[in-house]
């Protein structure tokens, strides 16, 4: 089995985590014990919110009813999630030979005497909750004043020969944009949540503790979620998984120190998240120089994420810093993003001054990514655009200085490489979700790192591949 490639293993599990090897025939992954809702055999089927017992943040309406099991013939979370659940004092989530987990849930083919892929119905999901938000937007789009269309600009959209993620293609893949999946952002609340380029996307701003004032003097998370979740609207930006649904919760708040805080958030987003969301973590160690996992409490509340079948995203941070130097807590199933170099530079993919090594899975572009917030494109405004802004009442979540229809392409670091590959997996659970089953964090981190465009540059400092959406989807059982 050791001579196989990863990703052929990947695939080689399939038949057997869909109970090809031996599961008990007419098995009923509809758990009634599970709190499991609606849907009889071979319909669609509604997942419940994944935080079963999750601290739930301020205006949070209840804790979530349990975790939905696989579909498809997959009587429980895979093994890498199961045995992450088990809570080992490293945190080791288990996996298939060679340390690799498998595509869990997905099609079998006629070979194998399994049910083909036309059994299985897409996956179901309640939207996001909007209860208790601090700030949230229903989806409805508002009609803006003509604005120029940024998109070419956005050159991380692009296929893996022009040194793209290849978003395009996956657009014209049934649930390739994102539209089964809510991406979590956890940072500062640097938001501009009343963004024009926002205004269609079904979003909630919930506060953790008593939160961190509405921040715009860098745009650093308008930045991230414009990347992730811009309107497909003609103007502006377009997201990579632009009809996602977007969650964001501050990280740091006055009750708690800076570790406990993140973990509260991480465990409070459980609360309205559902098995194969995700979770993007834009902070770091105060130095730049090491993963928030770093910390206990951190790792084990993305274990417990992990577990319960959300994908967990970390940015590894701007110090330049090995990250082999410090001792890890164990595989807590996130994925760590480096940054590398864009396609206009004379050598792509290739690490820059940020942090590198051997746990880092996958790589963003860490400089020249066009996106939400004041830069170049439409300057840094003043009072005086209020002329050029749509009429209405400002909100709590608009600048003053009307960064609400600002744009710029200089967005850096593995500020901006987060959210390119937080989007990339968004993308990749909303396909399989579409397809009738669900993939862990550990898997689609193996998925897209074994699909990738190789790093370019000096293999000494890791930094990961570049996600390469259509050859994933490709891989995909359909």
């Amino acid at each position: 089995m050791s001579q196989i490639p990863k990703l052929s293993r990947l695939l080689l599990s399939i038949c057997c985590t869909l109970g090809a090897c031996g599961e008990a025939p007419g098995a009923d992954v509809r758990d009634p014990a599970q709190g499991v809702e609606g849907g009889a055999a071979g319909g669609p089927m509604t997942r419940s919110p994944a935080g079963a017992g999750a601290v739930p943040l301020a205006g949070a309406s209840g804790t979530a009813s349990g975790v939905q099991p696989r579909p498809a013939g997959d009587a429980a979370l895979s093994a890498a999630g199961s045995a992450a659940s088990a809570g080992s004092p490293g945190g080791q989530g288990a996996a298939g030979a060679d340390g690799d987990a498998g595509l869990a849930g997905a099609d079998r083919d006629a070979d194998s005497g399994a049910p083909p892929a036309a059994t299985r119905q897409p996956i179901v999901h309640e939207p996001l909750r909007l209860d208790g938000c601090r700030f949230s937007n229903e989806g409805t789009a508002r009609p803006s004043v003509e604005r120029e269309d940024f998109q070419p600009l956005q050159g991380y959209l692009k296929p893996a020969s022009e040194l793209g993620i290849d978003a395009e293609y996956a657009w014209t893949v049934p649930g390739g944009t994102g539209k089964n999946v809510t991406i979590t952002d956890i940072e500062y609340a640097t938001w501009n949540l009343d963004h024009e380029d926002l205004r269609g996307t079904r979003l909630c701003f919930a506060q953790n503790g008593t939160g961190t004032p509405f921040d715009f003097s860098d745009d650093h998370g308008s930045g991230v979620i414009g990347v992730m979740v811009a309107g497909d609207n003609g103007f502006g930006m377009k997201g990579v998984a632009h009809d996602a649904s977007l969650l964001t919760i501050n990280h740091a708040n006055s009750e708690q120190s800076f570790a406990a805080a993140i973990a509260s958030a991480i465990e409070g987003a459980m609360s309205r998240l559902h098995p194969g969301d995700v979770i993007l973590i834009e902070a770091n160690t105060d130095d730049q120089r090491g993963v928030v996992e770093h910390e206990r409490p951190v790792f084990d509340a993305i274990v417990k994420a992990v577990a319960a079948g959300i994908i967990v995203l970390e940015t590894a941070g701007n110090g330049g810093a090995n990250l082999d130097d410090t001792p890890s807590l164990g595989d807590s199933g996130a994925i760590f993003v480096g940054g590398g170099t864009s396609a206009k530079s004379s050598t792509p993919l290739a690490p820059m001054n940020l942090n590198y090594g051997s746990r880092i899975d996958l790589q963003g572009w860490g400089q020249n990514v066009a996106s939400l917030g004041r830069g170049r494109l439409t300057g840094n405004f003043t009072a005086a655009c209020n002329n050029l802004a749509e009429p209405g009442e400002v909100s709590e979540a608009r600048a003053p200085d009307c960064s609400d229809i600002a744009y710029r392409d200089e967005f850096s670091g593995t500020s901006s490489a987060g959210p390119i590959v937080a989007s990339a997996a968004a993308v990749i659970s909303s396909v399989a979700q579409e397809r009738g089953y669900l993939l862990t964090s550990q898997e689609v981190r193996e998925l897209l790192k074994e699909t990738g465009t190789p790093q370019g540059g000096s293999p000494a400092r890791n930094i990961g591949p570049l996600p390469n959406l259509r050859a994933a989807i490709e891989a995909m059982p359909q």
